[in-house]
């Protein structure tokens, strides 16, 4: 007998296969990274969960490849009883990367796609008979309003959060804690994905592109924080690279790791202002040629005011821009860097192999400015 899976191959239904895992988020930038590699380094058949958009998979491997149209708000992933069961029968890894990345959503609605998918997911692994890991992807960014050094073996405070989107994942990750006696669980804290350190792609545009789209456009007057806050970015083939070494080769129940760059590979805010109009300067001599201030790093009040007057010009790209940015931007005022004692005890080599963001940060900006940040083909 076989069941057919929606957009995807047919299922042979007898469970000969040496083992299956189930990806979520395969769409989003790491997962579209993480599913060329789980094809090359293992021999698991892989169930994709998608929502609707369609997802290129290469020929030669699309007999291992079946895609599974669900939805994280519904219950039971919005699938049909009977892939429940096949799933819960076949399934040997989850590994849930799909999250709602937006930070001006009501909690709610945040919530309904982290939380209630972590718990959906969950009760999932919890049927299925032969699981022997699941992973879980989440953010530095749980720690909310906290400072100083951040334990990745720490997750409960009462700091408070920037954002619904840190909140959520804060709240999703104690759903994954709550399960580790009858779920074989760990979790991947990353910090912000900024592109490809060998072509500076860039997947998904967030705030720190943003960021750098109002500077191009002049309209950066200001932004808040410290002048040596430590910005985290880390270069999305790294991270993937990371995720799945960790997962596939030291899998740690209980464990949380934070997959971060780093101070010394990193840029200071103020470092990074100068990088940028450097950057933007070296793509762009036209712009140069405007001279165009840098934004002033001023403290969170004066910012907001910035803020309030730049939305009442009313121009729909002046407001897009600034809807990505109001609500990560007060980040920059809670100074804080990333125990990393888990990651470095199973990837020792990791903090050599990371290139510093000085080595690739130019190619994302240019990647930025020859695709208009996104709207357009790169040609």
């Amino acid at each position: 007998r076989q069941l057919v899976v929606p957009g995807g191959a047919a299922l042979n239904a007898d469970h000969s296969m040496p083992g299956s895992l189930l990806l979520t988020g395969a769409s989003g930038t790491l997962g579209q990274g993480l599913v060329p590699l789980l094809l090359e380094r293992t021999d698991l058949e892989l169930f994709l969960l998608v929502h609707e958009r369609p997802l290129a998979v290469r020929p030669t491997a699309a007999s291992r490849v079946h895609l599974i149209t669900g939805d994280l708000r519904q219950p039971n992933l919005g699938l049909p009883p009977e892939m429940q069961s096949r799933l819960a029968a076949r399934l040997t890894h989850i590994l849930h990367a799909a999250a709602t990345t937006q930070f001006n959503l009501p909690l709610a609605k945040a919530a309904a796609v982290n939380v209630a998918g972590t718990e959906a997911l969950i009760s999932l692994a919890q049927r299925c008979h032969h699981l022997e890991r699941f992973g879980f992807l989440s953010t530095v960014y749980v720690s909310g309003k906290r400072t100083g050094n951040i334990l990745e073996s720490e997750r409960t405070h009462e700091s408070g959060f920037v954002n619904s989107y840190e909140e959520s994942k804060y709240h999703a990750e104690a759903v994954v804690e709550h399960a580790r006696a009858s779920v074989p669980t760990a979790i991947y804290r990353l910090s912000t994905i900024i592109g490809d350190s060998r072509l500076g792609v860039v997947r998904h545009f967030t705030a720190p592109h943003q960021a750098l789209r109002m500077m191009y456009l002049g309209l950066a007057a200001m932004v808040p924080g410290n002048p040596d806050y430590v910005v985290d970015l880390i270069p999305s083939d790294f991270a993937v690279g990371a995720v799945a070494e960790l997962f596939l080769d030291h899998f740690s129940p209980g464990q949380v790791f934070h997959v971060v760059a780093g101070a010394e590979k990193s840029y200071r805010l103020s470092e990074l202002i100068e990088a940028s109009f450097a950057a933007l300067a070296a793509h762009d001599p036209a712009w140069a040629r405007r001279a165009y201030p840098r934004p002033l790093i001023a403290p969170p009040a004066a910012f907001d005011l910035f803020l309030a007057s730049a939305e009442q010009a009313q121009n729909p790209l002046v407001l897009s821009v600034l809807q990505a940015l109001r609500h990560f931007a007060h980040q920059l005022n809670y100074p804080k860097e990333f125990d990393q004692t888990n990651l470095r005890r199973c990837l020792p080599d990791f903090p050599t192999r990371l290139p510093d963001i000085r080595q690739y940060f130019d190619k994302v900006v240019q990647y930025c400015l020859t695709t208009h940040w996104g709207t357009h083909a790169r040609t």
